[in-house]
């Protein structure tokens, strides 16, 4: 069975995100977000669902921390941890490119 898409939702800038029934997180045209294979379609619905409060230059850091709070085990996983995670990531990847 092929995977299909179940949900759609929108970065802060308007990008669009679609979630699919296999966990993946694509683009509007179906193109693979770097790193966007979480295999899991509660986090990747979770991190779509937090897409509305980042914009697309961050959703390297949201799909980061999705990963390290899945790699954590527990009921570390939840929207608060999430968000706060990804902006610490984000916060540092701003200021070490500067």
């Amino acid at each position: 069975m092929s995977a299909t898409i179940i949900s759609r939702n929108k970065t802060s800038d308007n990008k669009t995100l679609q979630v699919w029934s296999d966990g993946d997180l694509t683009q509007a045209l179906g193109y693979t977000l770097k790193g966007g294979r979480l295999g899991s379609v509660s986090v990747a619905s979770m991190v779509a669902g937090e897409a509305c409060l980042f914009d697309w230059a961050e959703m390297p850091s949201l799909l980061k921390a999705a990963k390290l709070l899945v790699a954590r085990k527990g009921d570390q996983l939840t929207p608060g941890n999430l968000r706060k995670l990804a902006h610490k990531l984000a916060e540092a990847a701003s200021s070490s490119a500067v």
